[in-house]
């Protein structure tokens, strides 16, 4: 199984490694998908804080 944080720091050397193996990593996909999971990460940061604020 791959690490994800390494994933993210190091796409190209994990893309080749799996390139020796035969298979593709399509970077442009893990980069869309990096972005998305950072902006619904950051979503559910600010809805915690706002139902947290208003529960006090």
């Amino acid at each position: 199984m791959l690490d994800p944080q390494r994933l993210r720091r190091e796409p190209d050397q994990i893309a080749a490694a799996l390139a020796t193996r035969g298979f593709t990593l399509d970077q442009a996909r893990l980069a869309e998908l990096e972005a998305r999971r950072k902006a619904v990460q950051t979503e559910t940061e600010q809805l915690q804080a706002e139902r947290n604020r208003v529960s006090k």
